[in-house]
């Protein structure tokens, strides 16, 4: 799926911030949290984490700050 894509193609601020927080949760999104909890699981077994989870937290900083960056120009319109 191409995230850059979709993102582009919404018209109001509100609508790229739904998406971006969709992709946060998503069981779907290469970012979603069910990769934050599979690190988790792995860490509590002592196991090897599954993914990268530099790039990952990185990754969903980035958006966060999308996001925050979204929600300031809100609210000043």
């Amino acid at each position: 799926m191409d995230y850059k894509k979709i993102y582009n193609s919404l018209e109001t601020n509100a609508d790229r911030i739904t998406f971006l927080k969709s992709l946060l949760s998503s069981q779907e999104s290469p970012v979603g949290d069910w990769k934050v909890m599979k690190i988790y699981e792995a860490r509590l077994t002592e196991a090897t984490d599954p993914y990268g989870v530099d790039e990952l937290m990185q990754n969903r900083q980035l958006i966060r700050d999308k996001i925050n960056e979204l929600q300031e120009a809100e609210e000043t319109e």
